[in-house]
């Protein structure tokens, strides 16, 4: 959750005006944001009520590891790059290891959500085995 995400990074502003914590206060951003991890699950049993158990469980399984893959991905981002640096300058350049970091960090916290929504559509559509792979690897 972007709630979430911007109470952890300390934003004060997110797409132009104040972020949740900044207009609602902390206990509320929280509860909301945290919230909002399981409403999706109440959006896809209303908008999917004919899915097979099979299908639906496809589903969940995707949901939750685009779940961990964000949290997994937020904590790097959290614990940041600054252990890297001195390495990266004695080198001269950004590094590989720091490159890889930066990447590695943001396929957790985007690439794979992101793959795993785009690969939801392709169960719900109906793809084969192939198919559902390809559209989640060209959208991480």
């Amino acid at each position: 959750s972007l709630i979430i995400d911007d109470i952890q990074d300390g934003s004060k502003v997110r797409r132009g005006g104040p972020t949740c914590h900044e207009a609602h206060g902390l206990s509320v951003a929280i509860n909301a944001g945290t919230a909002a991890y399981f409403h999706a699950i109440n959006v896809i049993e209303v908008l999917t009520p004919g899915l097979s158990a099979e299908v639906r469980l496809e589903i969940y399984q995707l949901y939750f590891v685009a779940m961990r893959a964000g949290h997994c991905g937020q904590g790097l981002d959290i614990q940041g790059l600054s252990h890297l640096m001195p390495k990266a300058i004695e080198a001269g350049d950004s590094c590989n290891e720091l490159e890889l970091a930066v990447l590695r960090t943001h396929r957790l916290k985007s690439g794979v959500p992101a793959g795993c929504l785009a690969r939801m559509g392709a169960v719900l559509g109906g793809a084969t085995t192939d198919q559902k792979r390809e559209i989640s690897r060209y959208f991480e």
